[in-house]
């Protein structure tokens, strides 16, 4: 729900709903009811089934990631919640080990002290997340 509206098109075009006062607005209504219509409620439908979420988090086609807005690390921090929301909390666990490793592997080509100040931050949300899922009593 807070996509831009260009994101959420198919060509990903992007389209300014342009006003300076209230009279303007009313001459957009039909243009902002379109693109919601068109674009964003059939994104919105699409991506309220979990299931459907998911399979496009364990893709391993990066275009599927980032039709859902998220960049590899993002996506890791969220196939992790919705495993923990299916009950899935060895899945959970494994899923940020795989993405630390990923992150890891992803940085091998940076100086060894860029590569650690990378890790440290890229990979903080990954390690706090495990680590409650860790404490959890669920």
């Amino acid at each position: 729900l807070s996509k831009r509206m260009n994101f959420v098109r198919e060509d990903k075009s992007i389209g300014e709903w342009e006003f300076s006062n209230a009279d303007d607005l009313e001459g957009l209504r039909h243009l902002v009811l379109n693109d919601l219509k068109q674009h964003a409620l059939p994104f919105i439908e699409r991506y309220s089934r979990l299931a459907e979420v998911r399979k496009m988090l364990e893709s391993p086609n990066k275009k599927d990631w980032i039709e859902l807005g998220l960049n590899a690390d993002n996506r890791v921090a969220t196939l992790d919640a919705v495993q923990m929301v299916e009950g899935d909390k060895a899945g959970a666990i494994t899923t940020l080990d795989d993405g630390i490793k990923s992150l890891e592997q992803s940085l091998t080509d940076k100086s060894p002290d860029l590569r650690r100040r990378l890790l440290r931050q890229r990979g903080f949300d990954i390690r706090y997340l495990r680590k409650r899922i860790e404490e959890s009593d669920e």
